[in-house]
């Protein structure tokens, strides 16, 4: 897609999206548990540009690796508050397995050009988009219930220079 010249006002925001994946939980302590994972996540963003009336959204499937430090409650059956809490914090690692971007351009409300490629991932400034590994932090939060069933909410934000080329992370 065409670039947007830097000096242009955008507004830019991330996407939420689907997870999916499995872990588990090695204890190191009595409440405290290593819990690695592989989870199949797709991520994106969508940027504005209003001056120039055009748009570019991209969602990117990737395969991340959670590393987490978990704090759990080891509430019984029968205690006052059965369910246990989770939260936890650590690194992760995700490599991009496909995306896709899609630039759009306006006259007055009417989408007069809109083009959709398929994002190439290596380290090649002159015909790649972005690289294929990402280093990230992520944080996790969840309750599970007396019936066994997770309830979680994950946060996670890359740390890494994406753009081929770049040696310097962000």
């Amino acid at each position: 897609p065409p670039l947007v010249p830097a000096t242009v006002r955008s507004d830019f925001e991330g996407k939420t999206s689907f997870t999916a994946g499995g872990f588990v939980n090695i204890p190191l302590a009595k409440t405290i548990y290593f819990q690695p994972g592989v989870n199949y996540v797709q991520k994106g963003f969508t940027e504005n540009f209003p001056e120039t009336k055009e748009k570019i959204s991209s969602y990117i499937n990737t395969i991340e690796v959670p590393l987490n430090f978990v704090y759990k409650t080891n509430n019984k059956k029968g205690d006052r508050f059965s369910e246990n809490l989770m939260i936890g914090v650590g690194p992760s690692i995700s490599m991009a397995i496909a995306g896709k971007a899609t630039y759009y351009s306006e006259l007055d409300t009417e989408v007069i050009n809109k083009e959709i490629t398929n994002l190439k991932f290596g380290n090649n400034e002159e015909e790649d988009d972005m690289k294929r590994m990402d280093i990230g932090a992520n944080v996790m939060m969840g309750v599970i219930t007396q019936s066994g069933i997770l309830i979680m909410a994950n946060f996670n934000v890359g740390i890494s220079n994406l753009l081929p080329g770049g040696t310097k992370d962000v």
